[in-house]
């Protein structure tokens, strides 16, 4: 089964940061989902019936990827403010 990307990317933010991701970037975008501080990135699948929703995305080189071993959706984009690129997130991002 090919992956399910999420399209919204495709609209290349000034605001949005697209892989490939270095390790430090990985490693900040990884600490940002674990954190709370806003909600994490999660699978857009879970509501589709491929597994309980809520999943938090896992960012790796490639992008995010969800981590359920059944489930094939990855994610394309995140925040600068996620990776510590830029310490406030852009108006109405919540």
């Amino acid at each position: 089964m090919p992956p399910t990307v999420n399209a919204d990317a495709e609209d290349r933010s000034p605001n949005k940061i697209y892989p490939p991701w270095n390790d430090e970037t990985v490693d900040a975008l990884n600490l940002y989902q674990k954190e709370g501080e806003f909600h994490p990135f999660t699978c857009g699948q879970g509501a589709k019936g491929a597994h309980v929703g809520g999943i938090s995305l896992v960012a790796t080189a490639a992008g995010w990827h969800c981590p359920v071993g059944t489930c094939y959706y990855t994610q394309n984009w995140a925040w600068t403010f996620m990776a510590g690129k830029n310490s406030d997130p852009p108006p109405g991002v919540s």
